[in-house]
């Protein structure tokens, strides 16, 4: 199409963005936005599995995500441009389909980001509470349960978001600076960890939890080791499914699944990224591969040190209210450790093992939600002052400042109807890659001349495009996902949808349609042909 069309049909002939984003940053972004507040979550979901086989099943669930990684990476080096998913939907499959999807999959990424900017807030009151116990200091115990009180929680995490919109907002370069230095003290901090987990054994912990308890069992529980791992044993998963097996391991896989989920969203900036041929295998394959490693280390390494009956029993008691097992060291792995090491220094270094990757996702889930809503506007689905570009840092402000806003909303879910984010969080985000896997599928032939011109990875394989059978593969393994998530092994209540939830679909989606019907018929009117844009890949 020639520059006058694109004139009519797009904002404007250059998306006014700079391709500044190196590999090794990107890589280190994607290891904070997957694993970041993870950990804890996968420890608190033992008992609802118990007997599993945590780290087979996250080396199972590498599987499939390293073929939707892999599809990912050749639509990225394919179609370089903002909007990632987006893009290729909407010019794979349908243009409806792929801005109502990317609407979602948008609104679920920002109201997590506010989420999990109220967890970073619990884990700074988890460090206090912790250290205030096992060093009997009533100081730190009362203000953390200050941290912990409600408001002081939200504006914790609304500071969080703050630091981060200005960390999003600054020159390409200097965003991703910072994210990359922070990944260098993540990735020490988590070295170090490690070393001290890999130290520890559960007749060590034991001697040590046991002392610890004796001396406060008005704090926690009276419950030595011995009856917490005897009482694992009397803990039975949901649906049916034995308390152990291979079974009670494949009921899991929808938690070890979504635990990868987020690896996608560098292809939503990849119309940033330097060399984006030879970069998106590192930041999306080479990332899924680094978090697969990550993941299964610290499950093995943590389980060898405290035990998982021990864990098993503790996730299960944090939901009892018949111990007096406080919730603000639940599963917090540096509490166990401090009690065998009493080493302030370790404990804080273990924190911010757990704590930075959290924290730092918060700035590359923001750079990647207004590169979606770049996009939008870019095709002029969205008004075009969204797509405006500063002059001076060469980011989309306004539309920073939309996720900023949502991103806060999600916070306030989370602080203030905490019971109403497990439905937001996890089943959008199994639906969502569900058209990607499709378009990966019957691009070749929907779409061939744009295949056959833009892709750079054509090999077949059994006469199927190698796109083709990555989409195939990781088609089948999130319809079995879905199914385990909300049918026979649903354990950790995500189909229990409350009134909340419902809204939130409700509106994830309406409101995605209309947006896409508005903008169809308004643009009509103006005489601009939509559909033009969705026929060929956007500007750079």
């Amino acid at each position: 199409m020639g520059t006058n069309s694109q004139r009519t049909v797009f904002v404007r002939e250059a998306t006014g963005l700079v391709r500044e984003i190196g590999p090794w940053p990107s890589f280190l972004a994607v290891w904070f936005l997957v694993t970041g507040g993870v950990p804890i979550l996968i420890l608190e979901y033992f008992s609802s599995w118990p007997g599993a086989n945590f780290p087979v099943i996250f080396a199972i669930a590498l599987l499939p995500s390293l073929a939707l990684a892999s599809l990912y990476t050749i639509f990225s080096i394919s179609m370089p441009r903002s909007g990632g998913d987006y893009v290729f939907v909407s010019r794979g499959l349908n243009p409806f389909l792929g801005f109502v999807n990317s609407f979602s999959l948008a609104a679920a990424f920002l109201i997590s980001n506010g989420i999990y900017a109220a967890f970073a807030s619990s884990y700074i009151s988890y460090q206090l509470y912790a250290q205030g116990i096992v060093d009997n200091n009533a100081n730190l115990q009362s203000l953390a349960s200050v941290v912990s009180s409600p408001v002081v929680s939200f504006g914790i995490a609304l500071a969080f978001l703050l630091i981060a919109f200005g960390i999003a907002v600054l020159r390409t370069r200097n965003a991703w600076r910072v994210i990359f230095w922070a990944g260098v003290i993540a990735l020490v901090s988590t070295f170090i960890s490690f070393i001290v987990l890999a130290t520890i054994n559960p007749t060590t912990f034991q001697t040590s939890y046991n002392s610890f308890i004796t001396a406060n069992n008005a704090t926690l529980t009276s419950a030595g080791y011995g009856n917490l791992t005897n009482y694992s044993d009397t803990i039975t998963a949901g649906g049916g499914v034995p308390a152990g097996g291979l079974l009670a391991s494949l009921a899991a896989f929808p938690l070890a699944w979504y635990s990868y989920t987020w690896y996608t969203l560098p292809s939503v900036w990849a119309g940033e990224v330097k060399q984006a041929r030879r970069s998106m295998p590192i930041t999306i394959v080479g990332a899924v591969l680094f978090i697969g490693a990550y993941f299964i280390l610290f499950l093995v390494l943590t389980i060898h040190a405290f035990g998982q009956p021990f864990l098993t029993a503790w996730s299960s008691l944090a939901y009892t209210s018949g111990y007096p097992l406080p919730a603000t060291v639940n599963l917090y792995i540096p509490f166990f450790s401090y009690l065998v090491y009493h080493n302030s220094i370790l404990m804080w270094i273990m924190f911010i093992a757990l704590w930075l990757p959290d924290v730092m996702a918060f700035p590359p889930l923001i750079i990647a939600t207004t590169r979606y809503l770049f996009s939008w506007s870019f095709d002029r689905l969205l008004p075009e002052l969204v797509a405006r570009v500063s002059m001076r840092t060469n980011t989309p402000i306004i539309a920073s400042l939309i996720a900023l806003i949502v991103s806060i909303f999600g916070a306030a879910i989370q602080v203030f109807a905490p019971s109403a984010t497990p439905g937001v969080i996890v089943p959008i985000f199994t639906f969502g890659y569900i058209l990607p896997a499709i378009t990966g599928i019957v691009f070749p032939y929907l779409r061939k001349g744009m295949y056959e011109s833009a892709f750079m990875y054509k090999r077949k394989v059994a006469g199927l495009p190698t796109i083709t059978w990555l989409g195939i593969i990781s088609l089948i393994s999130l319809i079995i996902g879905t199914y385990a998530l909300f049918g026979p092994f649903d354990y950790g209540g995500f189909a229990s949808f409350k009134l909340v939830d419902y809204l939130f679909y409700a509106l994830a989606y309406g409101i995605g349609i209309v947006i896409f019907l508005v903008a169809w018929g308004i643009r009509k009117r103006q005489g601009v042909q939509i559909s033009l844009a969705f026929s060929e890949i956007p500007p750079e």
